[in-house]
């Protein structure tokens, strides 16, 4: 949707995959993480845009989750929220891992990846970010005193473009994001 592609775009999105265009229409269509891999790949080829994960997770409404996406919303405190997604994200992204931690006051949440943070690993990365700042600034607002974001990979080309998408103060080159 985010590319608005023609018949033959959706073509060249799907090239190289088992998935056809009347799969993307069923809502009980899994589709093999192999075939994610490939179409997110062809996915950025086809858009030029380096940030096309940024932009995906900041559109992705809860409902876009599906049973996560009700689990999410319905918990009755954001770190019970945390914990919903921590146990079933995996289904949504089975290369990322969450964990969470409290520290006094402090909430952290911490993401590991499966994959190398380049292309498709980055724009997976990416998603998730967004997603999740979307949902914590619903929960408790953006901004320094609503916490901020550190990314275990190094600044990437279009890092000036994170702060359109993520509010809170964030840097990169930690020890993990």
């Amino acid at each position: 949707r985010e590319l608005r592609l023609d018949e033959a775009g959706v073509s060249a999105l799907l090239a190289g995959s088992h998935v056809t265009p009347e799969h993307l229409f069923r809502l009980d269509t899994r589709i093999r993480l192999v075939d994610q891999v490939q179409i997110i790949g062809n996915a950025l080829a086809l858009s030029g845009n380096p940030a096309l994960g940024l932009q995906v997770g900041a559109r992705m409404p809860h409902a876009a989750h599906g049973a996560l996406g009700v689990a999410l919303s319905s918990a009755p405190t954001l770190r019970q929220s945390i914990e919903v997604v921590e146990r079933f994200q995996a289904q949504r992204i089975p290369v990322i891992s969450l964990r969470h931690r409290v520290a006094g006051d402090d909430l952290f949440i911490e993401v590991h990846s499966a994959l190398p943070v380049d292309g498709v690993g980055l724009f997976l990365l990416e998603v998730l970010v967004a997603s999740m700042e979307g949902f914590i600034d619903g929960a408790v607002g953006s901004g320094t005193e609503a916490g901020e974001v550190r990314l275990g990979y190094p600044a990437p080309a279009h890092a000036e473009r994170y702060a359109r998408w993520i509010k809170r103060p964030t840097s990169f080159g930690h020890p993990h994001t």
